[in-house]
């Protein structure tokens, strides 16, 4: 089976296991989080924020550097170099 591979941690088969946490993203910050990590998705009217990795783990990576992006904490060029 081919591996799909986006620009971050999410790498893996087509099975993706979704999680969300409670979290309102200012509206000025959502490009700069799309732009970290196309497995980042925010529902604005319930305050979440989440992701869909292939393992938990990679979500938590996910939703973590999403945060420190969204709250202009990190930068995405620097949250992409975390490893």
């Amino acid at each position: 089976m081919a591996l799909a591979r986006n620009d971050h941690q999410c790498v893996g088969e087509v099975l993706r296991v979704p999680q969300a946490v409670q979290h309102s993203v200012p509206g000025e910050m959502m490009d700069e989080l799309f732009a970290f990590d196309g497995s980042l998705w925010v529902h604005r009217t319930r305050g979440e924020m989440n992701a869909q990795c292939d393992l938990e783990a990679h979500n938590n990576i996910a939703l973590n550097l999403g945060h420190e992006v969204a709250m202009g904490r990190r930068t995405v060029a620097d949250a992409r170099a975390v490893d």
